[in-house]
């Protein structure tokens, strides 16, 4: 279930989900597939559903680590999103 009103700032995501989002911006992001899936997931279901970045890039992240691809995907509109919150 999306809820009505998209999170409008940092105080609105537990501090799990933001510590675990904030982590994906770092030299080395979460790579444990069910962390990530929860964390979409709570994206998901809090923000802007499949539009919401932090959803967008955890699902991308995942199949990242998950497929052990080579190029994993920009990080550009995550942390766009993520400074908007501040």
């Amino acid at each position: 279930m999306i809820i009505d009103t998209p999170i409008d700032a940092k105080t609105d995501v537990p501090s799990d989900v933001w510590e675990v989002t904030a982590a994906l911006l770092e030299r080395n992001p979460p790579s444990n597939p069910i962390v990530l899936m929860k964390t979409a997931e709570w994206w998901y279901s809090n923000g802007r559903g499949m539009n919401d970045p932090a959803f967008k890039f955890a699902v991308m992240w995942m199949d990242y680590v998950v497929n052990d691809e080579t190029m994993p995907p920009s990080l550009d509109e995550l942390r766009e999103y993520m400074e908007e919150l501040r």
